[in-house]
């Protein structure tokens, strides 16, 4: 019998739009500033800065984000969102990197839930994908940058 390959489908990320505010890309929050209901199923303390408790998350960043858990229907379990300049691993970087711009998340996930989360992220526009997907601490990182904000073409994926 002939044994038929899988197809593979790609994607294209859904433009990536921008929003603004005042003082750039992002606003800083607080806990009791922070907009649950526009991202009802993300949490201050889960955004915020595990160093400095800063969180200058950028909106339309969340907004992508909040998204995808919409997709997903399952919880996202969060190990890193903005990161302070000052943080110590944004510290030990030449510049510091898209999770001190509020552009990033980190999100624990392995197996189906990682291609889950992979697929359904190409689909809602992010841009910037990292996969650690050995030994402990598995995650895969996401940002949604545009090409003119980073040195790296977009979209782009690469492994930790």
């Amino acid at each position: 019998p002939l044994v038929r390959k899988p197809r593979l489908l790609l994607v294209r990320p859904a433009k990536v739009s921008r929003s603004r505010s005042p003082s750039g890309n992002e606003l800083s929050y607080t806990a009791d500033t922070w907009p649950t209901d526009r991202w009802p199923n993300f949490s201050f303390a889960e955004m915020a800065c595990q160093e400095t408790g800063e969180c200058k998350m950028d909106k339309a960043t969340m907004d992508r984000l909040q998204l995808l858990r919409s997709h997903l229907g399952f919880p996202l379990t969060i190990t890193s969102g903005y990161r302070s300049p000052r943080h110590s691993i944004e510290a030990a970087k030449a510049a510091p990197g898209t999770h001190s711009m509020g552009k990033a998340v980190d999100i624990a996930c392995m197996g189906i839930g990682a291609y889950e989360v992979l697929t359904e992220a190409l689909v809602v526009g992010f841009t910037g994908i990292g996969v650690k997907q050995k030994g402990e601490h598995r995650f895969l990182h996401l940002d949604d940058l545009a090409d003119d904000e980073h040195t790296t073409p977009r979209p782009t994926i690469w492994s930790y």
